[in-house]
């Protein structure tokens, strides 16, 4: 199926449009979503178990060298195997999965404060439409010309890389929109519509886009099956259970990464791969706000799984990958998201800025 959405402004041009670029990879439907947060409740907190065979799939993001290593280091009878009624277990990626199917996200813009910020995006009524069905409808063929706009032909039949759409998503709060404005597009309504979230191809996405139909068939074969699901965070953990990232070992890695020795930053992103995230992990995240050198897409396999872990975390959209934000501002976002940890954002904002100096002109901030 080669899918687009369909749009229509009434008030507008008044034809039946298609973007022409965009094209929507796949949907998934409410149903699943709800399925798969099930899932995660009751599985996660599995761990790996001896004799047992699993299934390292496509949405995990743990570098297979560390899952290998693991059963090696740890004796474990591991079997492998990708046919589901042979399996005991799969494993996959909370993150990537929340990310890219079920807890999408709206840029939305304020204009007042001049910035934008993301809100969560809702399933929508979706109806699913046949070509043909709009195409030979002869009550709604003015609204389909092919007359030229902004040096492009209006084609709704192909892409402007002449790849034919088979099917067009219509949403429900559009369509009640279109028959107001003309009665002839009740018949649309003839199709049931489906609750769900609509993926789109976009950049950054593609391993998304290419797994939306195993992400279904899985939560099927995961119920059919009764298979356990281990998270792949959770195998993580285990790999660097006992290295630790504390105060005395945030001071290193902030002068390693504060050098403009490139050798000692690729040694700080590994060290910081390789420590127990979840009592490091104040520790990590002002790191991780403090230098952009952690937050490029470049680095180990290994580092880009711990930061695609903070960057969800920590969702501060002040900054880009090549700046960063002013001391106070870190220390704001963190202290105000994370209230739990106050006095280590202090503790760390006073090594920051003493460090910045030269000297300790800030002695001591206590949280209150």
């Amino acid at each position: 199926m080669h899918i687009t959405q369909l749009t229509f402004n009434p008030g507008g041009h008044k034809r039946l449009h298609t973007s022409g670029w965009e094209k929507v990879a796949g949907i998934i439907p409410e149903s699943y979503k709800q399925r798969y947060l099930a899932l995660y409740e009751t599985n996660k907190d599995n761990k790996i178990e001896n004799k047992t065979t699993v299934y390292s799939t496509s949405l995990s993001e743990l570098p297979s060298y560390k899952l290998k290593n693991y059963i090696a280091e740890n004796k474990l009878n591991i079997k492998t195997a990708r046919k589901f009624d042979k399996l005991d277990a799969v494993i996959i990626s909370d993150l990537f999965i929340r990310e890219n199917y079920t807890d999408l996200k709206l840029n939305n813009w304020d204009a007042k404060a001049k910035q934008s910020y993301y809100t969560p995006q809702p399933p929508e009524n979706l109806y699913i439409i046949p070509v043909d069905f709009i195409i030979d409808n002869s009550k709604l063929s003015k609204y389909s010309d092919q007359t030229d706009q902004y040096g492009y032909s209006n084609d709704i039949l192909k892409n402007r890389k002449g790849e034919v759409y088979t099917h067009y998503i219509i949403t429900e709060k559009n369509l009640n929109d279109w028959i107001q404005f003309d009665p002839n597009f009740e018949f649309i309504k003839k199709h049931s519509p489906i609750s769900g979230l609509v993926i789109t191809n976009h950049h950054g996405n593609t391993k998304a886009c290419k797994n939306i139909n195993f992400f279904l068939n899985l939560i099927d074969n995961i119920e059919k099956y009764k298979l356990k699901v281990i998270f792949d965070t959770s195998v993580n953990n285990d790999i660097n259970q006992g290295v630790v990232v504390d105060f005395d070992m945030y001071q290193t890695l902030y002068n390693m990464l504060n050098s403009s020795d490139v050798e000692n930053w690729e040694i700080a992103r590994e060290i910081t791969a390789n420590c127990e995230y979840d009592t490091s992990k104040p520790y990590l995240m002002h790191l991780y706000c403090s230098f952009s050198q952690l937050r490029k897409a470049n680095g180990s396999a290994n580092y880009q799984f711990l930061k695609k872990k903070l960057n969800k975390e920590i969702n501060m959209e002040s900054y880009g990958r090549n700046n960063n934000p002013t001391f106070t501002a870190i220390t704001k976002h963190l202290v105000t998201k994370f209230p739990t940890y106050n006095q280590v954002f202090l503790d760390c904002f006073k090594y920051q800025v003493n460090t910045f100096i030269g000297k300790d002109v800030i002695k001591e901030i206590i949280s209150y």
